[in-house]
């Protein structure tokens, strides 16, 4: 595989660099597949991913079983699903090293999803269920999710808790680059987010609650941005109305382009003033009338407009996981058990990234994509996937 380089871009945002060309069915499956020990397993799971691949959403194993080219019957696609024991970690891990090189995504997005239904043997008690998370490796032009995470029978985890170790799995045991994390975190505590995932080297750029305390980073001097006092988010950004510049951007699927006015300034977390500057950014529709979007990020060297065009990538992947719920039957899956859904949800990512970035020698239908040409029974790997060497370079 042709070597991915890190490096800071010229915008002042972690990036990555060298394209390989795209991602082929019979290649992935063979690397996905790699570490399951049982030749049989391998078959079902190439099986699996070409049905998903002409399956349209909500569709019974056995329906699967009998769409053309899949040799595995009803009952053993969903004994692989529902009570094999294989581990969809290394599927996950092999997914990853397979999305980068051809993706060369520019950041990861943790993105809220519905997660299973609750039983009796899930998650006793009452209450609503707390999402599953997503950690997408984001684009410019496509996206891929590469790891789940699941809530927990009977725990307890704040938010920031939630979104920082789903991320930080990946990045942390696979080796995967730092790139910045690009989240959700209203409801979280910034501080203590911005601390977790520096300790493994993972800039953050998250949307915030306007009543997240700040103070003016430029205490020791006039600020332009208002008085180095303590007030919330959304007070600073009000008071800086006047100076929200326009960023020209063209949405994805957009037919013309936008404006949008931001405005951004360096700041400090109230009660931490010990901390180093963070960039307070504020996102206004140049003709809507709504609140603007608070961010804040700890890429204090990065370039506003760059900065901007990140925050458009979670709302492109929220657009995206709504897509991949519909399109391959994960946000309608019944599995009753969470290894289940997890292993829906893994070969339903490998489908869903040979749709985004997957070589496809014939035209797609209209409003249905046509899935690669299959080439014949899946050969038994001869060693596993290695794992990355570093969070520098991918090989």
């Amino acid at each position: 595989m042709t070597a991915v380089a890190f490096a800071v871009s010229e915008a002042g945002i972690p990036s990555l660099r060298r394209a390989v060309p795209a991602v082929a069915f019979d290649e992935l499956c063979r690397r996905l597949f790699a570490d399951l020990p049982r030749r049989d397993q391998r078959r079902t799971g190439v099986d699996y991913i070409w049905a998903l691949l002409q399956s349209d959403g909500r569709t019974s194993m056995r329906e699967l079983a009998a769409l053309p080219g899949v040799n595995a019957n009803g009952q053993s696609l969903h004994h692989f699903i529902t009570n094999s024991s294989w581990d969809w970690s290394p599927v996950r891990r092999a997914l990853a090293a397979q999305v980068l090189p051809a993706l060369l995504p520019a950041v990861w997005v943790v993105q809220a999803f519905p997660a299973p239904p609750r039983t009796s043997r899930s998650v006793p008690g009452p209450g609503p269920v707390p999402p599953a998370l997503g950690v997408w490796a984001a684009g410019r032009v496509a996206s891929v999710p590469v790891g789940w995470s699941l809530p927990v029978p009977g725990e307890t985890r704040s938010l920031g808790r939630a979104l920082a170790e789903t991320l930080l799995g990946p990045v942390r045991d696979w080796g995967l680059p730092p790139l910045p994390a690009v989240l959700d975190a209203r409801g979280a505590a910034p501080a203590s987010l911005i601390a977790a995932l520096r300790a493994h080297g993972v800039p953050v750029l998250m949307r915030i609650d306007g009543e997240v305390g700040v103070r003016c980073a430029l205490a020791g001097r006039a600020s332009q941005s208002g008085p180095a006092l303590p007030m919330t988010a959304r007070s600073l950004a009000d008071l800086a109305r006047n100076r929200r510049r326009p960023v020209h951007w063209h949405p994805a699927g957009a037919s013309e382009p936008r404006t949008a006015l931001v405005w951004a300034d360096r700041v400090r977390l109230t009660g931490r003033e010990a901390e180093r500057d963070l960039v307070l950014m504020s996102v206004s529709d140049s003709v809507s009338r709504e609140p603007s979007r608070l961010w804040l990020t700890d890429l204090a060297g990065a370039r506003t407009d760059a900065l901007f065009r990140l925050t458009a990538l979670l709302d492109r992947v929220a657009k995206e996981s709504d897509r991949l719920g519909e399109r391959f039957g994960l946000r309608a899956f019944a599995g009753r058990k969470p290894e289940a859904w997890h292993r829906h949800a893994t070969l339903a990512a490998a489908a869903y990234a040979l749709t985004e970035l997957g070589r496809v020698p014939e035209a797609r239908a209209p409003g249905r994509p046509v899935p690669p040409q299959r080439t014949g029974s899946p050969a038994a790997p001869r060693r596993p996937l290695g794992a990355p060497h570093s969070g520098r370079s991918l090989t």
